[in-house]
């Protein structure tokens, strides 16, 4: 009996990781002219879609970055460090941290995806977790951001 009741336990933890973001279709935001606007975004994606990353800006953290989902930042004009991070056990998130630095300018948007994925590891015949971090040009981004979700803060 308590097996099963284990067995039920971890098929709904299970199940709670994998829930895709779940907020508003996407709209674009029109920000004020002298700040800059940052979509991170990441489609779904087949490998790790139950698990998700923090996503930090200059070691503050964000948001999570939830499979099928996007989240919005209104930054200042500067240079800022992105990075996405979570843990095995915390979020299911395997692969390791990923970061980027990101220099804005007022009245721009600027469109980050972030795709887990996997990387040639030191032997051929293996493959290593990693976090594909990559600026994307608006409309690239907006066709994919269109079937997506806001992320819960």
């Amino acid at each position: 009996m308590l097996r099963l009741a284990l067995q039920v336990a971890a098929m709904a933890l299970a199940a709670g990781c994998a829930a895709p973001a779940s907020g508003p279709e996407f709209s674009l935001l029109h920000a004020a002219p002298d700040k800059a606007t940052l979509y991170v975004y990441r489609p779904s994606a087949k490998f790790n879609y139950g698990g998700y990353p923090h996503v930090f800006v200059n070691g503050e953290k964000k948001f999570a970055l939830k499979d099928q989902g996007y989240s919005v930042l209104i930054l200042e004009p500067g240079t800022y460090e992105i990075k996405f991070e979570g843990s095995k056990w915390g979020t299911n998130w395997w692969p390791p941290p990923a970061t980027r630095t990101l220099s804005v300018e007022a009245g721009r948007e600027y469109f980050v995806r972030a795709v887990p994925g996997g990387a040639p590891g030191p032997d051929a015949s293996k493959t290593v977790p990693s976090t594909l971090v990559r600026l994307v040009p608006k409309q690239q981004a907006l066709a994919e951001l269109r079937r997506l979700r806001l992320v819960d803060e």
